[in-house]
């Protein structure tokens, strides 16, 4: 009798034994207003926690090629707590810090909204999962390397986001 118990069960001893990877395509949530516009991002989903930082990438969904994607990444404490991370730029001398970034591909051109201006606050953290909001502007720099004259630079403006995630 014992045998047989052994020997059910020592498969699930290696299986908890095995550790747990960090990076996850679980389903999650994700929703902003961008300029405006309500904005669900439920496809395509990377979710990063090694080092102890918060690295969170979806695309609105799994038909359009990762187009547009969100980014949200949150770094500087160990292990990640609650609370807000201001951009860099705002608190310059933070040791903590996000970063927001927006992009949208149509075929070979790209659309890169780097961090400006955010902040995100995480208001629940675990070992699995993650929750809280973030808002603030990505900017988009286009200079024309043909014509040093042009260059034009674009806002988005990124208000009532929200996460929560697991992983």
């Amino acid at each position: 009798m014992k045998r047989a118990f052994l020997f059910v069960a020592l498969p699930f001893f290696v299986l908890a034994a095995c550790k747990k990877n960090n990076t996850s395509s679980a389903a999650t949530g994700i929703s902003a207003t961008i300029n405006g516009k309500k904005v669900i991002f439920n496809g395509i989903t990377r979710i990063d926690t090694s080092g102890g930082n918060l690295y969170i990438s979806c695309s609105v969904d799994s038909l359009t090629f990762g187009s547009p994607l969100i980014t949200l990444f949150v770094q500087g404490t160990r292990p990640l707590k609650t609370g807000l991370y201001p951009n860099l730029s705002l608190a310059p001398r933070a040791s903590f810090q996000s970063d927001l970034s927006y992009a949208t591909y149509q075929g070979y051109t790209s659309q890169q909204y780097q961090s400006y201006d955010d902040s995100v606050t995480v208001s629940f953290v675990n070992n699995s999962s993650a929750s809280g909001t973030f808002s603030g502007r990505a900017l988009y720099s286009d200079v024309d390397p043909g014509d040093a004259g042009r260059h034009e630079d674009r806002i988005l403006t990124i208000t009532d986001g929200k996460f929560n995630v697991r992983w």
